[in-house]
């Protein structure tokens, strides 16, 4: 099966958890936990969807790869319908191909699920700044790395976290809202796809802040401010680099 540029970069990052259990929140079509299968990469997956379509889909697609023993597809709203059975140790945790928030909602919703997951793979299309804050923050989870990948035009981060003994053990210095936009781990790394996504990101800015500056009225001066302060931040994450 020959996966997008993004999906084989969630493979490569199961390919280091070590997991016997993939929970695959959002499995869309099941793509994933049956490569992840057939790769050897865990042993089971639990492919979870809140919505039936994607989830009939998924079934057939595992059916018809004779891995019905491997893979379980579950309805459920994040991780609300599975229980501490359901959990084999160790697990990896997917969410993938949804807003920030809304992950941050699956977290917060299945925490007491998450006292039984030992690694999350996260991959924000929006506000990964909530992400990374509630890992953080709020949660018992350390940031290990962050890989940005572009496919299709298109740029994902794939935030790869693992749970800590202590909350308070979580990373080193608070993250400056310039890390929590971008993150820490790949700036640090001087990663080039970030790079190329945060010149992209400067000139967008730039180019609105000028639209801006032609308005007076409250709003208008609401959004030259929040522009002022994004370009702030992405000029600090450049010179990481």
């Amino acid at each position: 099966m020959r996966l997008s540029a993004r999906l084989e970069g969630l493979l490569e990052l199961l390919s280091h958890s070590r997991a016997s259990l993939l929970i695959d929140v959002g499995c869309d079509h099941g793509y994933v936990s049956m490569e992840a299968v057939k790769r050897g990469l865990c042993e089971r997956a639990l492919a979870c969807d809140i919505n039936k379509g994607p989830l009939l889909s998924a079934e057939k697609n595992i059916e018809a790869a004779g891995l019905k023993g491997s893979i379980r597809t579950v309805l459920s709203d994040g991780l609300k319908a599975l229980s501490a059975e359901d959990i084999k140790r160790p697990a990896v945790l997917l969410c993938a191909g949804m807003g920030g928030a809304l992950i941050c909602s699956i977290l917060t919703e299945g925490k007491d699920r998450l006292e039984l997951i030992d690694r999350l793979i996260l991959s924000p299309q929006s506000e990964p700044e909530l992400v990374r804050s509630l890992l953080l923050n709020e949660l018992s989870y350390d940031i290990v790395s962050e890989t940005w990948i572009k496919d299709e035009g298109k740029y994902y981060v794939l935030i790869d976290a693992e749970r800590t003994a202590e909350k308070e053990s979580c990373g080193s210095a608070p993250y400056s809202s310039s890390e929590l936009l971008f993150g820490r781990k790949g700036l640090l790394a001087k990663d080039k796809v970030l790079y190329e996504y945060l010149r992209l990101q400067l000139r967008s800015s730039e180019e609105a802040l000028n639209r801006a500056l032609r308005g007076s009225s409250d709003n208008a001066k609401k959004r030259q401010t929040e522009l002022n302060e994004l370009i702030r931040d992405i000029n600090i994450a450049l010179e990481y680099y």
